[in-house]
Parts: C-alpha cells; structure tokens; sequence
C-alpha cells in the first residue's frame, strides 16, 4: 500500500491543505503542536472513519466550523483508490456531528456508500480479517501501520492480562476465548436441557406402570365383551323364535278375520238373492193371472194387440234399463277390482299400522293381500258373469226389437191374442229358469255359509290373548335385548378408551425414551466438549501464541540490540508478552531505564510486533506500509545514528515519520515542513 495525497478540509488545525507522499521514507517536520500528528490521524479517518475512543468527531472537525472533509488516494495492486469522508455539523445542536455518506473511487468506478459500508469496503480491499469490520479495524492498522506515540508506551506498562488481551485482539487470537467462553455458556445450557429432560422422563416408570394396568383391565373388558355377545346372539335368537310365533298368530288370526268377513258375504248375497226371489215370484203370479184372463183360443182384438204392443215395448224398456244397470254394475266392479288392486299395492308398502303405529310384519300383508286377491276373483267372477248376461240381454233387447215389430206387423193380421199368451208363456218360461238358479246360488250360498261359520268355530277362541301375551314377551325380550346391546356398546366405547389411552402412553413413553437416548447424546456432547473441545481449544491458543510469542521475542531482542549496543543490558518477552529487562546481570523494571531506552524498548516492541503481524496475518495488504510517531523522544545522537539502520532493515516500501529532530532530516527522501500560525496549519 502507497499513500499519494491527502487533503484536508476544516480538520482539527487545518482549513484547507493537500499533502503529497513519495515512496521512501517520507519525514514530516515541524514544532511541537504545528499538526504533524494531525496528518496521521486524518489518515486513519479517511481509512476507517469515526473510530470509538480512538477517533472521534470532536477531536476531528475544526471547532466553529458546520463541515469537514477528508480526501485520501493510496495506490494499492496496481489499483488507484480515492475515500472521500465528511462530517457535519448539526444545526440544531453545535455538540451534534455526524459521518455523512462516504465515496470510494476505484480506477475511476465511483460508488457511494454509508460509512459502515465503506468500512467494510477498506477492511476487504486492506486484507484485514472480515471479523474486525464489526469489531475495531483500528486496532490492527494501529500495530502494522501506526501507532501513536502514546499508545506505544501504554502497552508497555499496562497489566499483563490487559496486554495478553491485546496481543489476542491483534491476532485474533481472542476468537478461541470467545469459543472457550461460548463452549461454557454451551454447557451450562446443556446441563440445564438434560436436567429438563431427566425431569421430562421420571414418570416413566409410572406410565409402564399404568400401561400395564390398563392392558389389564382392557383383557378384562375383552373378555366381558365376548360373554355379552354370547347373551345378545341366545336373546336375539329367543327374540326371532318370539317374533316367528307372533308371525304365525298373526296368519291365524287374519284367517280368522277372513272367514269372518266371507260370512258376512255369504249372508249378504243371500238376502240379495232372497229378495230377487221374492220379486221373480211376484212377476210369476202376475204372468199366470194374465194367462188365466187369455184362453189360448181367444182372438185379441187392435185395442188388445196395441196394449200387448206396449208391453214389449216396456219389457224392451226394461231390458235397456236392465243392461244399463249391468254395465254400471260392471263399471263399479272394475273400480271395486282397481281399489282393491291399489289396496294390495299400499299394503305392501306400508312399514307401520296407522292406527297402532306397530311394524306391520310381511307375512300379514301377504295375507291381506292375499284376502284382497280373492275379493278380487271374487268380483272378477262376477264382472264375468255380468260380461255373459250382457250379451244375453243384448239378445233379448233384440228379440223385443223383433217381437215388437213383429207385433206391429200382426196387428193388422189375425192370431194376435195367440201370439201374446204364447208370449207370457214364454216370459214366465224364462222367469221360472231364473228363479231356479236363483234357488241353486242360494242354496250354494247357504252351504259355504255353513261351512265357514263351522270353520270359524273351530278356531281357538283364546287366540287373542295368547297373541297379546306372546306379543308383551316379545317386547320384554326385544328390550333385554336392547339393553345388552347398549352394555356392549358402552364396553366397546370403554375398551376404546381404554386402547386410546394406552396408545397415548405407549406414544409418551416412546417419546420419553427418545429423551433419554437424547439425555445420553447430551451427555456425550457434554463430556466431550468439557473434557476434549476445551482442552484443544487451549491447546490451539497456547500453540499459536507460542509461535507468535517466539518470533515476536526474537524480533524484539534483534531491533532492541540494534538500537542500543550494550551487552550489560538485554530483553525478552515473558508468557503474556510482557518486556522483561536484564541490566548487569540483574532483572530490573522499564521504569528505571532511562528516556532513551524506554523508547528503544517501545520502538523494538512496535517494529517487532509489526513484524510478527505482517507474519502471520498472510492476507494483510497494508506491509509496505510504516508510520512512525515520534519514534525517537529521548534518543541520544548516537540512538539517532542508530535508527538509520534500523530504518534500512525494515521491509517497508514507504515510510512515514512524524518528528521534530532535524537531524532525521537526512534520513529522508522527502522533507514536508508544516507550520501553524493564528491557530491554522499549513504545508510550508
């Protein structure tokens, strides 16, 4: 890394000034107070901004001035870069500063950034370690690049334990603390989590426990189970027998109903057919009183033709009236037939009695069904019947047609009086034929009325209460039956209970025995990080700072030797890093050492602590950089004369040096003198 130019604007003594560097060593001169020191802290800004207790707004910006404004260029790779800082003062609050955002200039390629990132940026393009953008990046450049000269000698003297820390910070060494201390607040975190779990698993034991009980008690159910299935399927096979006998009641007692019903039937139809009787007797009596009154030989006269005449024309009348009748008759007997069809249909259909609101079994609307299938063929019958007399009276209808017209054609003629009476013998022929049917159907009719009131007697007249108390034990049972149900439905709920429950155990045992393997995991986890990470941890950090603290100690005894030549006085490092010095042949403390040699020991501590770091942080961009503070406060001309070889050892391809000795003057390739006057520095 090459610092180039670097201007400054309202910065501390400064109101407008630009410093140019060359490579070589660079020496700015000047009195005490003129703002040499200024420079190098302007650089460390523009580099990483406003750094806590290091550099600060207040120590920065110009007092009375609202802005100021650092521009640095540094070569660095073969790369130009240009970070352009500023801060502002608040118009609220003239203790209020603030970094605006910055700018970095990369061959040209400009970008903007907020200060943090801009941070960030140098960091990386510096080769700093990426876990010093959020801690200090200061640190680092302040033991490679610059240090102030203050700083320096408070290393020196501080405590051992705050110098160690130190050490570890620069070489972030600290990170394997920062484990070790994680690692503990691990463990203590770990131990509380296993403690946890061993609370989470001591009802374990208790729930094997309970798992068993409940298995038990499930077998028992089960087994209470099995001896209610075998009751519900002896009750429900003593509740189909009951329901059988009651099936069987009921065809009997609809027989019973049924035979009832054909006799009211039979009686009917022989009153109707008693009183056909007695009117066809009637019409007998009539006809053979008109015979009586009309000897055969007796020849009628128009008037007796005409009224005869009239009489076929009645009997035609009647006839009409008589088919008509039957037709209607037929038509009231196919509705009857279709009310009786849809009767049978609705019955089928029917699950439950309107009136009793019971279930109405199949076997008794089969035998209703049944009954209404006789009516049926009963009515069927008779429609037949009707369907032969209808033609028959057809028939008559037109033989009256005839014998009217043949009545009218004999008017005229003679035998009018022997066609009538051979007429009435005729009619009262037909009518004693009718009457003797009537006579067979009644008899008929008589004998099945016989044998179905015979029939009906014979059944059992008890069969109504044997039906009703067949029926209250039918119910008793079905109702035991329904109980024994409800009982196993109730263990079936139980034993499902119970086998949710178990398997809820068996889940929350399974889970308590995965904490338990997990409890051991933890263990293991724990006893390794407690009895091996720890211990590799600080195996690793003494192993590093061993090696650090070697080459640091050779470092330290070679710059020191070179700055002053005496063989009564030597150093070395102690384990924390501490100068330990020797002076004829005894251990003594810095601070009895003179000026001079304070500031060989802080010096020969700086350039070997900017060794050992150049060594070992490989990635750091920043080695051929080295800017000195009032590297000399104390030296004897002959310390100054040493310095120069010290200079000419130091692998750096730019130096910078802050000093007011003139005779440093010599030792530079480039001079800048900087003056202040009213207050105001100036490159001269």
């Amino acid at each position: 890394m090459k610092i180039k130019r670097l201007l400054l604007e309202n910065i501390r003594s400064y109101k407008n000034e630009e410093l140019t560097f060359k490579s070589g060593i660079s020496l700015l001169s000047g009195d005490i107070g003129s703002g040499k020191t200024t420079t190098l802290l302007a650089i460390e800004f523009a580099l990483f901004g406003l750094v806590k207790g290091k550099v600060t707004s207040d120590s920065v910006l110009r007092h009375g001035k609202n802005k100021g404004r650092v521009i640095l260029e540094f070569e660095l790779n073969n790369k130009e870069y240009t970070i352009k800082r500023t801060l502002s003062r608040s118009s609220n609050s003239s203790n209020s500063i603030k970094q605006e955002s910055g700018t970095l200039i990369t061959d040209g390629a400009e970008e903007s950034l907020t200060p943090q990132e801009l941070r960030a940026r140098i960091v990386e393009i510096l080769g700093y370690p990426s876990e010093f953008v959020s801690k200090s990046p200061a640190i680092i450049y302040r033991y490679t690049v610059y240090t102030p000269q203050e700083d320096m000698k408070l290393i020196l003297f501080e405590s051992p334990d705050t110098r160690l820390e130190t050490i570890r910070k620069i070489f972030n060494i600290d990170k394997y603390k920062t484990i070790k201390n994680n690692i503990s607040l691990y463990l203590k975190e770990l131990n509380a989590r296993i403690r946890e779990n061993k609370a989470k698993t001591e009802d374990i034991d208790s729930l094997k426990q309970d798992v068993e009980n409940m298995t038990e008690q499930k077998k028992l159910l089960s087994e209470k189970i099995k001896e209610l299935k075998n009751k519900i399927e002896l009750k429900d096979s003593e509740v189909r027998d009951l329901n059988s006998k009651i099936s069987k009641l009921d065809e009997r007692i609809l027989e019973q109903t049924a035979l009832k019903q054909k006799i009211v039937i039979c009686k009917t139809k022989i009153s109707s057919f008693n009183s056909q009787k007695e009117s066809l007797n009637k019409q007998l009596i009539s006809i053979d009183e008109k015979l009586k009154d009309k000897p055969e030989d007796t020849k009628l006269d128009l008037k007796d033709l005409k009224s005869r005449l009239e009489v076929f024309e009645k009997r035609r009348q009647e006839i009409i009236n008589r088919k008509n009748d039957f037709q209607q008759k037929k038509a009231i007997l196919k509705s009857r037939i279709n009310d009786l069809t849809k009767l049978i249909s609705d019955i089928n259909e029917l699950d439950k009695c309107p009136v009793c609101k019971q279930d109405v079994p199949n076997i008794h609307k089969q035998k209703i069904s049944s009954q209404e299938k006789e009516k049926i063929a009963s009515l069927e019958q008779k429609k037949a019947r009707i369907n032969e007399l209808i033609p028959q009276l057809i028939q008559k209808q037109d033989s009256s047609e005839k014998s009217i017209k043949e009545l009218q054609d004999s008017i005229n003629q003679v035998g009018i009086d022997k066609l009538k009476i051979d007429s009435y013998n005729e009619k009262l022929k037909r009518k004693k034929e009718i009457l003797d049917e009537l006579k067979n159907i009644d008899s008929c009719l008589e004998q099945e009325q016989t044998r179905f009131e015979k029939f009906t007697n014979s059944l059992d007249s008890n069969l109504m209460a044997l039906y009703d108390n067949t029926k209250d034990s039918f119910k008793q049972e079905q109702q035991a039956l329904k109980e024994l149900e409800l009982a196993l439905a109730s263990n079936n709920k139980e034993l499902e209970i119970k086998q949710e429950n178990i398997a809820a155990l068996d889940k929350q045992i399974d889970n308590k025995k995965q904490i338990l393997k997990n409890i051991e995991k933890q263990k293991t986890l724990r006893d390794w990080l407690d009895t091996f990470f720890i211990g590799l941890m600080q195996t690793m950090e003494r192993y590093v700072l061993n090696s650090i603290l070697t080459e640091f100690n050779e470092s330290f005894k070679d710059w020191f030797d070179m700055l002053i030549e005496d063989e009564t006085i030597s150093v070395r490092l102690d384990d924390s890093f501490s100068p330990l010095i020797e002076q004829n042949g005894h251990d003594t403390f810095i601070q009895n050492l003179s000026g001079g040699e304070k500031t060989s020991v802080a010096l020969a501590y700086r350039l070997s602590l900017n060794k050992v770091i150049n060594d070992f942080v490989s990635n750091i961009q920043t080695k051929g950089l080295l800017i000195l503070d009032e590297p000399t406060d104390g030296f004897s001309s002959n310390q100054l004369d040493k310095l120069r070889d010290v200079l000419m050892q130091v692998e750096a391809d730019q130096i910078i040096i802050v000093s007011h000795e003139q005779k440093l003057e010599s030792y530079a390739d480039q001079i800048v003198y900087i003056a202040k006057e009213h207050h105001v520095s100036s490159v001269v």
